[in-house]
């Protein structure tokens, strides 16, 4: 994972610092839109001056979370898979036509076809693993920010959980 980050980073190092700005503020509209809910919910505020808060948080959140930074780094996935590809083309076609009789025509469509989709696959899933990992996130700061004892019952609980996951897989964490 750390490396395909790395990979990421020479690739478009813009790029990637701008899909994690816009997630940052997502993560920082995502939170301040619970808070608005949380006021309005507990009458501790008016309906009508927060009803245009709530709509430019959840405008800011969609446009964003959504549009910005999953773009991104779906952008950057799909050129890393195209350089993968090229790569991978431009070494098939430097091989000497004996080491590419010897290793037959099936293993080479395989390295061309099922390898590199497997590899798409991940690369795919990356920019939704860290979207998910940043909701998680904001989750637990808005939980810290309601009630830091129920917090640590829910940290506590997480880490629990990973330990027992791990047993259970037979590996030590």
């Amino acid at each position: 994972m750390v490396s395909l980050f790395s990979y990421l980073l020479r690739c478009s190092k813009l790029r990637l610092f701008i899909a994690v700005f816009a997630e940052m503020i997502s993560g920082l509209s995502g939170v301040a839109l619970l808070a608005v809910i949380n006021s309005v919910v507990q009458h501790q505020a008016s309906i009508n001056f927060f009803g245009s808060v709530f709509a430019g948080l959840c405008i800011s959140y969609y446009l964003s979370a959504q549009l910005c930074s999953e773009y991104i780094l779906t952008y950057l996935g799909q050129n890393a898979i195209r350089d993968l590809r090229l790569k991978l083309s431009h070494e098939i076609l430097e091989l000497p036509l004996a080491k590419l009789q010897e290793l037959g025509s099936e293993k080479v469509l395989v390295n061309l076809t099922k390898d590199v989709s497997a590899i798409s696959e991940a690369f795919m899933k990356k920019p939704l693993l860290c979207v998910n990992v940043a909701v998680i996130i904001r989750c637990i700061g808005y939980l810290g920010w309601l009630s830091i004892d129920l917090l640590w019952v829910v940290i506590g609980a997480l880490f629990n959980g990973v330990i027992k996951l791990y047993q259970c897989l037979g590996e030590k964490p």
